[in-house]
Parts: C-alpha cells; sequence; structure tokens
C-alpha cells in the first residue's frame, strides 16, 4: 500500500530585511598582543552581528606589529537552508563601516574611517561563495593601539525570494488557486500553444504542446533550447491545424516526471508519489489535475533543467520520506541510478542505512543487495564498503 502522494504548492512572496549592528572593540591593544601572532602573522576576531550574520575582523602583522586589517562577512545558515544542504543561496547587499577613535574623557577623537559597500545583490552560497572578503587590506592609523577603541558598524539588507510549503500569512497576496488551476488547463492544449514537445522513453512516446513565453521565462535551460544553442533537443517547425509549432524531440528518463515539470513550470504545483513508486513506462493525460512524479526522477530531470527549486523540494521530499525499504531501493536497485549519479542523494542514503541499521540489515531488498542489486557491480561494493566501514566505528555498535 503505498503512503498517500503529498502535493506541494510553492508560494512565492519578495522579502527585503534590513540588518544593522554596532560592535565596539574597547581594547584592540590586548586583543591583538603579540603573543597572539607567535605562530602566525594573523588573528580573526569572530563577531556575531545577528542569527544570520557573522562579520569577522581579520589583523595582520608583519615584523611584530599590527599593520593591517580586514574583514569578511559570512552568512549563518538558516534552519530552512540547512535542510537544502550544499544548495542554499543568500542574496544581500551590505555595507562595513570602520572607524578608529582615540578614548578620551572629552570626547573620542575619530583618527580614521572607512566604509566599503558589497556589490549590489550579491549572491552567497554554500559552495562557491560561502563569505565575502574586504577587497583589499587596510593600513590603521599610526601610533600604538593602547588607548584606542575600533567601533564597527554593519548594515545588510538581505533580499530573497521566499518559499513557502504552506499559504503564507494574510499579509500577503496569494494567487488564488483557480488562477494556477487555469494557467496549468492550458498545458498542452493545442488551440494557443506554440511548442510541441515529442517525448520518448524507450519504446513510449507522448506528445505535449506548450508555451514559449512561458517556458522561456521560466527555465533557462528551455530558453536556450528554444533559441537553438542546445544539441541536445533536435528542433524543427511543423504546422497542424493551420498553426505554425516549434517541434522539439526529446528523449527523457520519465515522461510522468516530465509533465509534471512542465506543469509545475506553469502553475508552482507539482505531486510526487512514493520514492518506491517509479512509474515511468507509460503516461496518459486523463484529465487536468497535475501529474504525480517520481521524485527521485523529478530530481534527476530538475538538475538536467537547472531548475533548483524544484530539485530542492524533490530532495526534500525524498529525505521526508525515507523508509529503511526506500533507502536500499535508491541505492542499490534503482534503475535510474540517482545514488550513482548524485553525490548528495547517495550521502544522504547512505547516513540514512547507516543511522537505521538495526531496521536496515532486516529488509528484504537489504539482503538482496549483499548479491550485487541492480547497480554496477563496482559501485555496489564500493557502497557496501562504505556502509559496514561506518556500522563498525559507530558508537552504537552491538552490531553484526
Amino acid at each position: 500500500m503505498l503512503p498517500p502522494a503529498p502535493q506541494i504548492s510553492l508560494h512565492h512572496r519578495e522579502k527585503k530585511t534590513t540588518y544593522t549592528a554596532e560592535h565596539i572593540l574597547e581594547n584592540p591593544h590586548e586583543l591583538f598582543a603579540p603573543a597572539a601572532f607567535a605562530s602566525t602573522p594573523t588573528c580573526t576576531l569572530p563577531l556575531v552581528a545577528s542569527p544570520e550574520w557573522l562579520l569577522e575582523l581579520t589583523a595582520l602583522a608583519s615584523d611584530c606589529i599590527w599593520d593591517r586589517y580586514s574583514f569578511a562577512l559570512r552568512p549563518i545558515p538558516t534552519a530552512r537552508e540547512r535542510e537544502l544542504g550544499d544548495f542554499w543561496t543568500r542574496k544581500a547587499s551590505f555595507e562595513i563601516v570602520c572607524r578608529f577613535l582615540k578614548r578620551d574623557p572629552r570626547g573620542d577623537q575619530q583618527l580614521s574611517y572607512r566604509s566599503i559597500k558589497g556589490p549590489d545583490g550579491f549572491v552567497f552560497d554554500a559552495d562557491q561563495n560561502p563569505q565575502w572578503l574586504w577587497p583589499d587590506s587596510t593600513v590603521p592609523p599610526r601610533g600604538p593601539l593602547y588607548g584606542m577603541r575600533i567601533v564597527l558598524a554593519l548594515k545588510v539588507i538581505t533580499e530573497e525570494n521566499c518559499l513557502f510549503d504552506q499559504p503564507p500569512d494574510k499579509s500577503t497576496k496569494e494567487v488564488p488557486l483557480q488562477l494556477l488551476n487555469s494557467f496549468g488547463d492550458t498545458l498542452n492544449d493545442p488551440s494557443f500553444s506554440d511548442v510541441l514537445f515529442r517525448v520518448s522513453n524507450g519504446p513510449d512516446s507522448l506528445q505535449m504542446y506548450a508555451h514559449k513565453a512561458i517556458l522561456v521565462k521560466r527555465c533557462e535551460y528551455f530558453r536556450h533550447l528554444l533559441s537553438g544553442n542546445f544539441a541536445e533537443g533536435s528542433t524543427e517547425t511543423t504546422i497542424e491545424q493551420d498553426r505554425h509549432y516549434h517541434v522539439i524531440n526529446l528523449s527523457v528518463p520519465d515522461i510522468n516526471a516530465f509533465h509534471g515539470i512542465l506543469y509545475w513550470l506553469y502553475t508552482d504545483i507539482i505531486a510526487f508519489t512514493s520514492p518506491l513508486h517509479d512509474d515511468h513506462t507509460s503516461h496518459s493525460f486523463p484529465d487536468k489535475s497535475p501529474p504525480r512524479c517520481s521524485p527521485s526522477m523529478v530530481y534527476r530531470l530538475a538538475d538536467m533543467y537547472q531548475l533548483e527549486t524544484l530539485k530542492f523540494k524533490a530532495f526534500a521530499v525524498l529525505r521526508n520520506g525515507l523508509t529503511a525499504e526506500i533507502a536500499v531501493h535508491l541505492l542499490f536497485h534503482d534503475t535510474s541510478r540517482l545514488g550513482f549519479h548524485f553525490v548528495q542523494v547517495r550521502s544522504l542514503l547512505v547516513d540514512f542505512v547507516v543511522e537505521n541499521w538495526d531496521l536496515v540489515k532486516l529488509n528484504e531488498k537489504w539482503l538482496l543487495s549483499l548479491t550485487g542489486g541492480t547497480q554496477d557491480p563496482d559501485f555496489t561494493m564500493q557502497l557496501l564498503q562504505e556502509v559496514f566501514s561506518r556500522i563498525k566505528v559507530s558508537p552504537k555498535s552491538d552490531r553484526p
């Protein structure tokens, strides 16, 4: 008996959050003492600006004198961003101000002032841009740090397109479901379409009508494909019922998932089956409702079509729906070989198997995996070695 299919609607809204903070270093001569750089010519002070941002001041020394300083701004991943693993991004604009003051009972005297703005809409992520670095080191004012204080001011404006699994609060405007359904109804309606997909998966094939204006706006991959910049989908034109169509011939690993992705491009709505229900052998259009898709196949196609939001969503469904049977199936018996092609998915599945070993070792599919499963023999052996090596060193180990 398959579990009920989760139907997920993503609601979008633009969120802009401004954060300002000031941090004062009262005794920099103590913080940057000579002993601090006995083994290294740098000293970094983490200054937690907020739960979501970390500002670091780095002092650099030469000839046992602190003579330059620099900054780094790092985002601290939120709980929601951590759910996305290595795929989260955060867009922000920011400004850092650094002032050196000489303490004086009659009023502090400003010795130097430096302000720098980061690039507008800088995109932080977990991989390529995990931090922003002050582009050059700065010389502090002359004289000893004794008797000085350093005042740091940070202003960050976060600009992001937020995604909600549930409807947003009443202060935001929702798109009526009837309107979304109306958009969905236009998919595969030849009346006013101008694109014809001819998709195939082995002996199965299907024709689907779509609209170029929607495809190129929502998906960069289809923008290039319809511009003739990709060699993958052979293209042509045809005339049917006195209408001209841009024809794209595609071979896809899963026709259901391809249909579901097109429906999502039109409506932001996608419905998933259980990860074990990988029915990608046949397809039809019984009604206008969104097709139920395998999350593993949606993940694979979303990666191919560079749809990161949908890829995140499919990964979340995979993670939240894992059982011992599903994890073993996806690792060793899944014909799409998701664990072979995607390191993030493989890590998720192996972690689950190790953490739930007492359940996994009793599963029938696991016993079949010991004889090789349906994956490449070398890959299967590599997986088994990784699982057994981690179980062996696990602190829970009264395990066979």
